[in-house]
């Protein structure tokens, strides 16, 4: 941490493992060919932190006992073996911390937005295992100050291949016209989150548990005057509604 709160520094030498998302949609990853990695990364906060637990209640919130989010920018470079990257983009800090219990989960999706102009958006909505909606909350950064949503509409998963590519997010403010937002999956890279509490890269579909899959994925998306916004959406899973589609 260069400056609590709005500039880190992040370092990484070491390895990793080339793979693909239709590979990690379809089993666990990590015990193949390594690949060396290396990251030198500088991030910038460009709005204030904010409390999950500030804009929805805590009560029944299982998943975590905190809850906090950032939208950042950052700067720098990633390399792979004899392959390097420039880095100049958006960046998110999402971040939960105490204990975690995804009993009961039956998935949500999450959208994160940043915008040149500093413009941020967050959505999301969750639902338990029997799809009783738990979370439909979303926000607005611009001018410097938060504006909540009375609503938000966004695209649930349908399948392993991480479809919807194409999609459409709706933001309903407390007055005057829903903002609709066309957007676009650009990749996608995937976890399992297995029980009671363990990460592990790929969907692994042969667990006997009820491991949620979760889909992390690069999106672009359009503001109605023309503005175009990227970072990611998170779309995460239980076996049960796996088993719907």
């Amino acid at each position: 941490c260069e400056e609590p709160g709005k500039r880190w520094t992040h370092r990484f030498d070491g390895a990793g493992e080339r793979t693909t998302s239709a590979k990690t949609a379809r089993g666990p990853s990590g015990a193949g060919r390594i690949a060396t990695l290396r990251m030198d990364l500088e991030t910038t906060a460009i709005m204030p932190t904010w409390d999950l637990y500030q804009v929805i209640s805590a009560e029944g919130q299982n998943w975590s006992s905190g809850h906090r989010q950032q939208a950042l920018h950052m700067t720098g470079r990633i390399e792979v073996d004899d392959h390097g990257w420039t880095v100049d983009g958006m960046a998110y800090r999402d971040h939960s911390t105490g204990s975690r219990d995804w009993a009961g989960w039956g998935g949500n999706v999450m959208l994160s937005l940043v915008f040149p102009s500093g413009r941020v958006v967050v959505a999301v909505v969750a639902w338990t295992r029997d799809n009783t909606p738990v979370i439909d909350m979303g926000l607005i950064y611009e001018d410097d100050r938060f504006e909540k949503l009375r609503s938000v509409e966004l695209p649930v998963l349908r399948d392993l291949d991480a479809n919807p590519h194409t999609f459409r997010a709706i933001l309903h403010r407390d007055r005057g016209e829903p903002i609709v937002l066309d957007g676009e999956l650009l990749h996608s890279a995937t976890l399992s989150f297995a029980e009671p509490n363990e990460n592990l890269n790929g969907v692994d579909l042969d667990d006997p548990g009820n491991p949620l899959a979760l889909f992390e994925t690069p999106v672009r998306f359009r503001w109605p005057d023309g503005e175009v916004g990227h970072r990611s959406e998170e779309r995460r899973v239980g076996k049960e509604c796996r088993s719907r589609w």
